[in-house]
């Protein structure tokens, strides 16, 4: 690129040219044979790439990337590295990252990031699926029904943002301080497809614009296969807490959804929604989300609330 080495590849397969030649059934086998494969790429300056008109100009910092393939086309093992140092690329500014993907019995990976030193973000993912799995999934892309199988398959993901300047994140996207303060959050999910578990709760602290405090902030998830439930308070700087919560009920697991989307239609999306003290529908024809009924619940003294989202059954719409 540029006159300068920019990327390395090797492979290797088995091929008997004379066999192929006489056995017809040679190259019927061949995606069932043992492969090869190696791609490299080292610090590669990411300015190159902008002179060369790949990337926007300003483009800076530099990306490495290693690749791994072996066992078979059919059933692969892939192992990829990626890393990048003071990555600048569009309104991305200044962004460390480390990446790993592994492909084998199961499918793993992790990405980590960093700014000016500062950790921005972890997060690490696996699931039960096979190499073999994923390819046989991409050659049924078209067949909804075939990720049916792997709905039951353990899986799961962790995302954390230890403590991150939100001056930092405005950097990172290239543009100026409009606040100050510290976001801090988590998300696990875990389960399967057709039964998941997810927690997660962002936190912001010390929140401060144009010289006035804000307060703080705090948001806590919890949700399973039969709803969600969210939690919101906010502590104005005067003193006082705020708090509210939305219930979701709903079956979100991966069969239910997919069996929505294999037979719903564009025609019978209708969105049901009721305010306090009401006992029907004050639109029901209006097509903004499907199979969905919101209503707000209040205690005895009408003090607190709730906005409860529940699925429309079939028979009532």
């Amino acid at each position: 690129l540029g006159g300068d080495p920019a990327l390395a590849v090797t492979a290797q397969a088995p091929f008997d040219l004379i066999r192929a030649l006489r056995d017809r059934g040679y190259l019927r086998g061949a995606l069932q044979r043992p492969v090869k494969g190696d791609l490299a790429v080292t610090k590669l300056p990411l300015d190159r790439l902008a002179r060369s008109g790949l990337l926007p100009a300003g483009s800076s910092g530099t990306v490495s990337l290693s690749a791994r393939l072996s066992g078979s086309v059919v059933d692969p093992i892939v192992e990829l590295n990626t890393a990048g140092e003071d990555v600048t690329v569009g309104r991305l500014h200044g962004l460390a990252f480390q990446g790993t993907l592994a492909i084998g019995d199961k499918l793993k990976a992790t990405v980590g990031a960093q700014s000016q030193g500062d950790v921005v973000a972890r997060m690490d993912a696996s699931a039960s699926v096979s190499g073999a799995e994923l390819v046989e999934l991409l050659e049924r892309r078209n067949d909804r029904q075939a990720i049916a199988p792997l709905l039951d398959r353990a899986l799961s993901f962790n995302l954390e943002i230890p403590g991150l300047p939100i001056a930092r994140a405005s950097q990172l996207a290239g543009r100026s301080a409009v606040a100050e303060g510290r976001l801090a959050g988590r998300v696990a999910l875990s389960g399967t497809p057709a039964r998941p578990q997810v927690n997660g709760q962002l936190t912001l602290r010390d929140l401060t614009a144009q010289q006035n405090k804000l307060g703080a902030a705090d948001l806590h998830l919890d949700g399973n296969s039969g709803g969600a439930l969210l939690h919101l308070g906010i502590d104005p700087p005067g003193g006082g807490r705020f708090l509210g919560q939305v219930k979701l009920d709903a079956d979100l697991g991966g069969r239910t959804l997919l069996a929505r989307v294999l037979s719903s239609r564009p025609s019978d999306v209708v969105f049901y929604g009721h305010t306090k003290g009401t006992t029907r529908p004050v639109n029901p024809g209006v097509t903004v989300h499907p199979w969905a009924e919101l209503m707000y619940q209040t205690d005895q003294r009408g003090h607190s609330g709730t906005f409860v989202l529940k699925v429309v059954d079939e028979a009532r719409r």
